[in-house]
């Protein structure tokens, strides 16, 4: 019997026993065929697996690389006693876990064996992705806005006395238009580095969202106006909340924006403000309001949808500019302030995303 291999041979120690359960990491011995013959408590955790599953399992069915794979790194280990790489373990519910790996032979009662330490380095990997995506959307975005710039200003330094106002006008709000995408993607990744570390505060005042509403839309008639697309708005009257004013026009921008970008020409934005909401986004009945955004545009695939909270996430088949921070940015903004969001989507007709907030009165008490 492998069952009680370790109690047996290894750890006849209660301590030397609780020291190996207690270590942070996943720990297997098994033969040189990979088949298991101890595992300490991490390993079940990590991988939700009883002892009693995995004592005699092959560590090739837990591994998602192929047979070969793992007979080629077992065959390295024995080469050179001692090896460092990194793969990933699938779980009993199917999750994958990179894992770096360190392995090496030992002796324990005139038999080799193989002792593994599998690192979970998720985070690791989800870091370095980020940073991938960041450099690549970084770079995307303000490829085109600097060329743009560099260009309008070379052309008013070699024409300058061969252009009339009303071009040199245009080169002018080209320019600044340009230098407005460049300054809005150096505050999301701002914003995006605060959320990371998490720096963000509130600063709480009683607010009225239809204010804040107000004061932004002007931002939008141009683009607006351009598509031809209608604002259906619909606000309850007095609606007010404990909020950070800064932080709920930057929501409002992100979703209001969104829903400019990619609805079709000539269709219908409705906006709606409700007060005292009780319905199904709010399921703990707090007391709070509903902000809701409903466009006519081409919607989210539905492959998509698990995924629009991520930073720098972009589906496949989106043409439109952006680095895909906003809904990441809305939703921890909204979180922080205790509230919600909430996104339904059809592919082919359209997308309505609704926020609620509490009104938070607590919060001047803090």
């Amino acid at each position: 019997m492998i069952t009680s291999f370790m109690d047996k041979k290894m750890l006849k120690d209660s301590q030397l026993r609780a020291i190996f359960n207690s270590l942070g990491d996943a720990i297997f011995i098994h033969d040189k065929k990979g088949r298991i013959i101890e595992i300490n408590n991490v390993v079940c955790k990590n991988l939700g697996y009883s002892k009693e599953e995995l004592v005699g399992m092959n560590i090739k069915e837990l591994d998602i690389e192929n047979s070969k794979w793992i007979e080629d790194r077992i065959d390295e280990l024995i080469e050179k006693g001692n090896i460092m790489f990194e793969s990933a373990h699938k779980s009993k519910d199917g999750n994958i876990i990179p894992v770096e790996i360190n392995s090496q032979l030992i002796e324990l009662t005139g038999e080799t064996l193989v002792l593994s330490i599998a690192r979970d380095i998720t985070k690791r990997v989800r870091y370095e992705y980020l940073i991938k995506r960041f450099v690549s959307t970084v770079s995307h975005e303000l490829r085109t806005p600097i060329s743009v710039l560099v260009q309008s200003m070379n052309n008013l330094e070699k024409y300058k006395n061969q252009l009339n106002d009303e071009t040199k006008e245009k080169l002018m709000n080209v320019m600044s238009k340009n230098i407005s995408l460049i300054s809005k993607l150096i505050e999301e990744i701002s914003i995006i580095f605060e959320i990371d570390k998490k720096d963000l505060t509130l600063k709480i005042q009683k607010i009225k969202p239809k204010d804040i509403f107000n004061e932004i839309i002007g931002e939008f008639e141009t683009r607006r106006t351009k598509k031809n697309i209608l604002f259906d708005l619909y606000f309850d009257k007095n609606v007010y909340i404990y909020a950070d004013r800064k932080k709920i026009n930057r929501i409002f921008k992100i979703l209001i924006d969104n829903a400019l970008k990619y609805s079709n020409k000539d269709s219908t934005i409705k906006i709606l403000l409700r007060d005292n909401y009780m319905g199904e986004y709010n399921p703990n009945k707090k007391e709070g309001i509903l902000f809701q955004v409903i466009d006519e545009g081409n919607g989210i695939k539905e492959s998509d949808l698990p995924y629009i909270f991520e930073c720098f996430y972009k589906s496949d088949d989106v043409t439109k500019s952006g680095a895909g921070l906003g809904l990441f940015i809305a939703k921890n903004l909204i979180e922080l302030h205790n509230g919600r969001i909430f996104v339904f989507s059809t592919y082919g007709k359209g997308t309505t995303i609704s926020i609620f907030l509490p009104k938070n009165k607590y919060f001047l008490e803090l």
